[in-house]
């Protein structure tokens, strides 16, 4: 046995010490993000349960060293663990004579060794969402797009990279052109959102117990990252209305923080219904209301998007009417109807005759003594917002080189960047302030 290999101050990579450090690390990062899982559930609390997930995952890990663990893992073990130790505790307690043969396969004995097995298999769906193999990415469509992450020259991509930019930009696009030019033009990249929804299937955008109805759907159907896929085609459509009206922080703060909703039933029975209209019942058209005593307003009709077909004559969408408890309101209209009625206003208005005041002409003193303040003021904003370039560029590269990672507050993160923009805007002129304090005070 040689003392300069095995030995825990060597620094030889086949050294048995440099493993066990490295096993270390590990454990204690799984362990950290175990600690947050479902604060809510006190059975997470278990120190037995904590165990358990520790132990598959860092199995897990080590059997997978091309993808080890990753941030979010512990959230797609999380349910299964739910569903197996409360079945599992329910069975033992039957003491039925019949029920033996139940109680010796559904055993807490084995209960770490078949969670395992099923988060292998869950895995096996879901490996191409955490794997950071590069394919090649196609040059986009319109070379002179602004996006919020710039690229000088097309990148190769990883799967779900790719995967999230064909969502948005077709399938969506098929569905509500209107809606995927609206996120495309306040260039709202779709791994923003779309990484933290696929990567933990919904975990973080529903209640537990919805959210297991929902991954019944996903493991039911025999595409399973299709399903996925109209899942989010769904999601995207309940919330449509409001995005149409928001500007890009709002967008992002309800991609991001999606609103909450009891009835996951309605995102499933829609995804169905998108991918295969000849065999699923149109569902119910039902949106998003932030400012409605019920979050779901009804439609009077059953209203579907179907998907549009290229160089087809688009006829024009009857407003439709949404019913609360106490009012029926139209759909909010989009920018550029409310800015040409306004022209429309403006234009038809009786034009005012001016009068022109002597004593405003004859107070030189008076506006040259204010032109020096003046030039400073804009000197200071032109400086403000020539700043706010520069630590904007540097923060979006480097939010770009870990947007494939998840991180705990990525959604901050991005609704700051989005804000520091707003303000950007604001000190260049390009947006005024009025506006901006209409819009915040909207939110």
């Amino acid at each position: 046995m040689s003392l300069t290999v095995n030995n825990p101050l060597s620094q030889e990579e086949k050294s048995p010490w440099a493993q066990f450090f490295q096993d270390n690390e590990l454990r204690k990062m799984i362990m950290q993000d175990i600690r947050r899982t479902y604060p809510g559930e006190l059975m997470f609390e278990q120190k037995e349960i904590r165990d358990i997930m520790l132990n598959i995952l860092f199995i897990y890990a080590r059997e997978q060293p091309d993808i080890s663990y990753k941030q979010g893992m512990h959230e797609l073990l999380a349910p299964i663990v739910y569903v197996f130790y409360n079945e599992y505790v329910l069975v033992q307690d039957v003491t039925h004579p019949s029920s033996q043969l139940i109680r010796t396969v559904v055993s807490m004995e084995y209960l770490e060794h078949d969670l395992y097995w099923c988060y292998v298999a869950l895995m096996k769906h879901t490996y191409s969402y955490y794997t950071t193999d590069k394919i090649n990415k196609p040059e986009p469509v319109n070379r002179d797009q602004t996006l919020l992450f710039k690229e000088a020259t097309p990148h190769p991509s990883s799967y779900i990279v790719q995967s999230l930019e064909e969502l948005q930009n077709g399938t969506l696009r098929r569905f509500d052109p209107e809606l995927q030019q609206h996120l495309q033009k306040l260039a709202i990249q779709p791994q923003l959102y779309g990484l933290r929804w696929m990567r933990l299937l919904f975990g973080r955008e529903f209640p537990l117990k919805e959210m297991l109805a929902l991954w019944d759907a996903l493991l039911a159907s025999p595409d399973f990252a299709g399903m996925v896929e109209y899942i989010c085609i769904a999601m995207l459509l309940y919330i449509r209305d409001a995005l149409l009206c928001n500007d890009h922080t709002g967008c992002l703060t309800l991609l991001m923080r999606y609103p909450e909703t009891h009835d996951v039933q309605l995102f499933i029975q829609r995804a169905l219904f998108l991918r295969n209209p000849s065999h699923y019942e149109c569902p119910p058209n039902l949106q998003y209301r932030p400012n409605a005593k019920t979050r779901l307003a009804n439609g009077p009709d059953r209203h579907h998007v179907a998907p549009v077909r290229s160089g087809s004559v688009g006829k024009q969408e009857p407003v439709r009417q949404y019913r609360t408890e106490s009012a029926t309101f139209s759909a909010p209209k989009s920018p550029v109807s409310v800015i040409s009625e306004t022209i429309k206003r403006k234009m038809s208005a009786p034009k005012a005759h001016t009068s022109v005041s002597v004593s405003s002409l004859t107070r030189p003193a008076e506006v040259s003594s204010g032109m020096p303040e003046l030039a400073e003021c804009r000197r200071v904003q032109e400086y403000c917002s020539n700043r706010l370039d520069s630590l904007l560029d540097d923060l979006q590269n480097t939010i770009c080189d870990l947007c494939e990672e998840q991180t705990v507050h990525e959604d901050k993160l991005m609704v700051s960047l989005a804000g520091l923009k707003q303000v950007r805007d604001v000190l260049k002129g390009n947006v005024s302030l009025g506006c901006y304090f209409r819009i915040a005070g909207c939110r």
